[in-house]
C-alpha cells in the first residue's frame, strides 16, 4: 500500500509543473540539480544580469528536457526580477528574458559516424538517442510553453543550419550532438550568429575520457583557432562547461 504512494509521490515531484515551480526550484536547492542544470540554471540568470538579448538554440534535443528546462529557468528569473529578491537582478528588465527557443535534431537519433566510446559502445550507435517531434511537442504543451515560444526544427544539421535559418541573434547555445562532425556544423552554424556576452553550453564536453582530441572538445578547439574574432572565457564546469563569449568584430 505504501510503495504506490510513494511512487504516485516521487513521479508527482519530478514532473515538469512542480519541478521548474518555485517550489521545485527550492527543492533542488537542497537535493542538488540533475545532470547539467545548474550551468543551464547559471547561464539564465548571467544572461539576465548583464541584460542579453538574442534566442535560445539547442542542438540535439531528444526528448526535449533541457529545451524545456531552459523555458522555464528563464520563467524562474523573472519571478526572481519581479519579487526582488536576488541584489544582482535589481535592475534588470524582464524583458531581455523574452526569447524564441530553436530546437535542432534530426529526429531520427545520431547519423552515421566513425566515432567509438569507449565502455559503451552501443550507446553512441547510428539511431541512438531518436525521439518524435510530436513527443516533444506534446511535452512542452503539457508543461505550459506556449506554441510560439518554442520552434522545433527536423533534419540533420547540414541540411537544417544554412546561412538563411534562424534565429539570427543568439544568446545561449546548448550543443548537446555528442559527435565531432555535428559539433563543428553546429559551431559554424553559431559564429555570426552569438551576440556579444553570449553562453554557449557543452552537454558532452566529458565524453571520450574527457580526451581534447575528440568530439566537442576538439570541435571547439579547432573553432577557436579559425574564429579570432570570437573570444571565449570559461564560465563553468559541472557534468557540463560553459563558456561566455566576447566578440571584437561588433
Amino acid at each position: 500500500m505504501l510503495e504506490p504512494l510513494v511512487l504516485r509521490l516521487g513521479a508527482w515531484l519530478i514532473s515538469p509543473p512542480v519541478r521548474f515551480s518555485r517550489f521545485g526550484y527550492r527543492l533542488r536547492a537542497l537535493f542538488g540539480p540533475q545532470h547539467g542544470e545548474d550551468v543551464l540554471d547559471a547561464a539564465v540568470m548571467l544572461l539576465a544580469v548583464n541584460g542579453v538579448r538574442g534566442d535560445v538554440a539547442e542542438f540535439g534535443v531528444f526528448e526535449g528536457r533541457s529545451l524545456l528546462h531552459l523555458w522555464h529557468a528563464h520563467r524562474w528569473v523573472e519571478h526572481l526580477i519581479v519579487d526582488d529578491v536576488v541584489p544582482i537582478l535589481r535592475g534588470a528588465n524582464p524583458a531581455c528574458l523574452q526569447r524564441r527557443y530553436y530546437g535542432f535534431d534530426s529526429f531520427e537519433g545520431l547519423p552515421p559516424h566513425d566515432e567509438v566510446l569507449e565502455g559503451q559502445p552501443g550507446w553512441m550507435a547510428q539511431g541512438a538517442f531518436a525521439a518524435t517531434q510530436e513527443g516533444v511537442r506534446l511535452a512542452l504543451r503539457r508543461s505550459g510553453v506556449p506554441d510560439g515560444d518554442a520552434v522545433l526544427v527536423p533534419g540533420w544539421f547540414d541540411a537544417t543550419l544554412t546561412p538563411e535559418s534562424a534565429p539570427e541573434s543568439i544568446a545561449l547555445a546548448h550543443i548537446d550532438c555528442d559527435l565531432y562532425a555535428s559539433t563543428k556544423v553546429v559551431l559554424e552554424f553559431l559564429a555570426p550568429r552569438l551576440v556579444d556576452g553570449a553562453i554557449v553550453v557543452f552537454d558532452d564536453w566529458w565524453l571520450y575520457r574527457g580526451r581534447p582530441d575528440r568530439g566537442e572538445q576538439r570541435a571547439f578547439a579547432e573553432f577557436r583557432a579559425e574564429h579570432p574574432e570570437l573570444r571565449f572565457v570559461e564560465l563553468l564546469r559541472s557534468t557540463t562547461v560553459s563558456f561566455l563569449v566576447h566578440r571584437d568584430d561588433r
